[in-house]
């Protein structure tokens, strides 16, 4: 019983260990929106952007917003309002701080509403990083027995390396510029009707550059209006009507026209007719060449042989020198009293001829004689058997 009792117990600490451990695993990471200054009216534009770029947002992080409840607001708005700080219509708004938003996937905005805040830079642009995938496994592919290819005959040159040509790295977009609509005079009631007109004339815009219009709230606006309605100041019906300043509007490709609908302004001048300069294409990448090598002597084929060696004219063996037999002359006397020694005469060694071509042959050794021949042998015997039967007679 106590050994069951203690294996629960252990069963039962492992899993809140296993639990604790994926609990720290997948805890989020609390952002406190611009750190120690928190969500206020910033010093700069750049105040959020900066902080925002010490930053690393995953899915499912907290962003933490803290202000006083009545100074700010924290509204959850489109790119494109994000850009015009246009506070009419957003997702979501949030008017008492702190505020916690969870980081979702992709980009989100966020702005305050109160009046310039957002023109003073009081605007956040988050990016969740994409989690990291495993990459995938390619199916395997049984290769593919490729014919050998013939051995370069030797001295051969393996070919160069063709160059790519064309491989340039694109160039970058460039970044959006901000227009202040009439620069230090800004959006207002003009000294003469061609201040405007002037102005655009010093300014060279793109698609995606923001006009900024600064004007106190209650004394101006900017209309969007059509062409039409752009030559005769005609404030019935704007495309598009903004009242609180300042206005920021993005350049759009083609032609746009901006009045402002407060009696006698637009006839006085305050008018804005902007043209988006065609966007200049990246050079198309032209596609590689292969260089054809310059033609070089020819390789030998692969039947082609060496050559065989020429036989050498002094390399014939030398001939071999007949063996000269030995003449032995045995002469035995009949009587005991009158015997005559064999007397063997050495053969006499011939000079072999020299090869062909003036090539030396060294002189053969001295041939050894040969043992006498068995006739000779019995003849030497009988003479002995015979001196040696007188002696005993």
């Amino acid at each position: 019983m106590a050994a069951a009792g203690n294996f629960n117990m252990l069963i039962g600490i492992t899993c809140s260990l296993v639990a604790v451990l994926l609990r720290l695993a997948s805890a989020e990471t609390v952002h406190v929106v611009g750190g120690t200054t928190g969500w206020t009216f910033p010093s700069s534009t750049s105040v959020y952007s900066d902080w925002v770029a010490t930053q690393k947002f995953q899915v499912g992080d907290i962003l933490e917003f803290n202000f006083p409840t009545g100074e700010h607001s924290v509204a959850t708005v489109s790119k494109s309002d994000y850009v015009a700080c246009n506070t009419a219509s957003p997702l979501a708004l949030q008017t008492t701080g702190p505020v916690n938003i969870t980081v979702k996937s992709g980009t989100q905005y966020f702005i305050c509403t109160y009046p310039g805040h957002c023109a003073a830079g009081q605007k956040l642009a988050v990016v969740a990083a994409a989690a990291a995938s495993p990459p995938s496994t390619p199916p395997s592919v049984a290769p593919t027995p490729s014919s050998p290819s013939p051995a370069p005959a030797s001295g051969s040159r393996a070919p160069a390396p063709v160059p790519s040509i064309g491989s340039k790295s694109p160039k970058k977009a460039p970044k959006a510029s901000v227009h202040v609509v009439g620069g230090t005079t800004g959006w207002t009631f003009p000294s003469s009707t061609s201040v405007y007109s002037n102005w655009v004339a010093t300014q060279k815009f793109q698609v995606g550059d923001i006009l900024e219009f600064n004007f106190p709230t209650g004394e101006h606006s900017v209309a969007t209006v059509s062409k039409a309605d752009y030559v005769a100041c005609n404030t019935a019906s704007p495309l598009a009507l903004q009242t609180t300043g300042p206005v920021n509007i993005t350049v759009k490709s083609g032609t746009q026209y901006f009045i402002c609908t407060y009696p006698g302004h637009c006839a006085a001048g305050q008018k804005l007719a902007v043209v988006a300069a065609t966007a200049s294409s990246p050079p198309s990448t032209p596609p590689a060449v292969a260089l054809t090598p310059s033609s070089s002597s020819p390789a030998p084929t692969s039947r082609s042989h060496a050559p065989a060696p020429a036989p050498s004219t002094a390399s014939k063996s030398p001939k071999k020198a007949p063996e000269a037999s030995p003449s032995v002359t045995p002469t035995a006397s009949p009587t005991a009293s009158s015997t005559t020694p064999i007397t063997a005469t050495p053969p006499t060694a011939s000079t072999p001829s020299s090869g062909g071509s003036g090539a030396v042959i060294p002189p053969s050794p001295t041939t050894t004689p040969s043992s006498a021949p068995p006739a000779a042998v019995a003849g030497v015997f009988l003479s002995l058997l015979s001196i040696a039967v007188a002696i005993l007679c």
